[in-house]
């Protein structure tokens, strides 16, 4: 691969949707990339003297302000190889820690291993959400069961079941992000701060920030995680079939290409996967916390608020049922809502044979084979204890 072959690929890279308006986001990669070719390792205190004309001193933060960028560049690479980039041949990767820029060849490029799931170094573990699973299928006797033949001719899981793609469990995670003011470490959730492009534009407008917040790789994921993979998993492996589990800030592209994929969490947690809905009859706003969604066949757009009464824990939620097809021919599926109930009601509902059956005869009907399509469902309840969800809205998908 000669010097004008990767001018290409990087000139194709920066004409893209993606990149196009990030000028430094430009830059930082043909300065990594070129550096990578003449065997150059980059360090921080180089990068962000040489790209964005910042000297890193003992008194200043401009190291975290690099790794937001590379962290952000690789999120855009992602997003890149998702969509317009999905066809080259070559890909740019950053392995995360190093600012070497690989060149990949997607015709040789390895498969990941994903026979070992992944620990959540967050403040909830998968170690306890495990524990969890395992103590719930013991008192209810599912791990000796035999597998069932009883979701054989179901439609919703066909391909999951029936495919030979591995299943991939995403659980959304939330963004933290530290304050460094204070002896003891304290980790900030902001429901506006849902990434590490966000933390970054909130620097970028706030200044006087930088020297009280930076940017952390831990996460934190809610309480309905254990409720969800507990009945994912109890399904799953009664149909002899076994899930991958990730969460949400780890998920790459390759994910996306090589595995049928299930997303549970908050909208605010969907991270890449939000580039894949762009033409979905939905859309989420954080402020107000507000679901829209939009009946083509009727011509009429809704909006729904979910509103908690704190004082007796009454909750109605409105909860995102989506499956559609992935970008190699693989399966999609998003359970999303704001409040715990209505992950854990959903999920429940599309695990259980009779609310199955019971969905596919009343709903499915008439549809398009492979039965691509977003509902949206309304769900009451308290706490985390929700009643039957009560389908709303539903539109196919083309």
């Amino acid at each position: 691969m000669n010097q004008k072959d990767i001018d290409q690929i990087l000139e194709k890279i920066s004409q893209s949707n993606e990149f196009q308006g990030g000028d430094n986001y430009q830059r930082l990669l043909r300065y990594l990339t070129e550096k990578s070719l003449s065997g150059v390792k980059s360090k921080e205190s180089s990068i962000a003297f040489d790209v964005f004309d910042k000297e890193i001193t003992a008194g200043n933060s401009e190291s975290s302000g690099v790794r937001v960028y590379m962290h952000n560049l690789r999120q855009k690479l992602d997003s890149y190889y998702l969509n317009e980039g999905r066809e080259d041949k070559i890909r740019l990767k950053i392995p995360k820690g190093h600012y070497q820029v690989k060149f990949e060849s997607t015709a040789t490029d390895q498969k990941k291993d994903y026979n070992t799931i992944l620990l959540f170094t967050n403040l909830i573990s998968l170690s306890i959400i495990l524990t969890g699973v395992i103590v719930f299928f013991f008192y209810n006797g599912q791990i000796t069961k035999n597998v069932s033949n009883e979701f054989a001719d179901d439609i919703i899981w066909s391909e999951y079941l029936g495919d030979t793609k591995p299943i991939l469990l995403v659980i959304g995670d939330y963004y933290l992000y530290e304050d460094i003011t204070l002896p003891k470490s304290k980790y900030v959730r902001d429901f506006s701060i849902n990434s590490a492009e966000d933390f970054q534009q909130l620097i970028s407008e706030h200044p006087e920030y930088k020297d009280i917040y930076r940017a952390s790789t831990h996460t934190f994921v809610g309480k309905f995680a254990l409720i969800c993979l507990s009945d994912l998993s109890r399904f799953f492996h009664s149909q002899g079939k076994e899930i991958n589990v990730i969460l949400g800030s780890n998920l790459v592209w390759e994910d996306l290409i090589r595995n049928n994929v299930i997303f549970v969490g908050s909208f605010k947690t969907l991270r890449l996967l939000k580039n894949l809905l762009n033409n979905h009859h939905y859309k989420y706003i954080i402020h107000p916390n507000t679901l829209i969604f939009a009946d083509v066949q009727n011509d009429t757009t809704y909006a729904y608020q979910a509103p908690k009464d704190h004082a007796t824990g009454q909750v109605k939620d409105y909860a995102i049922f989506d499956r559609f097809q992935g970008p190699n021919q693989n399966v999609i599926t998003i359970f999303s809502s704001t409040h715990d109930v209505g992950h854990i009601s959903t999920v429940r509902y599309f695990t259980n044979p009779e609310t199955i059956k019971e969905f596919e005869k009343n709903c499915l009907e008439g549809m398009k084979v492979p039965y691509y399509f977003d509902a949206l469902f309304e769900v009451q309840g308290y706490a985390r204890t929700g009643f039957q969800p009560k389908l709303l809205h539903m539109a196919e998908l083309n």
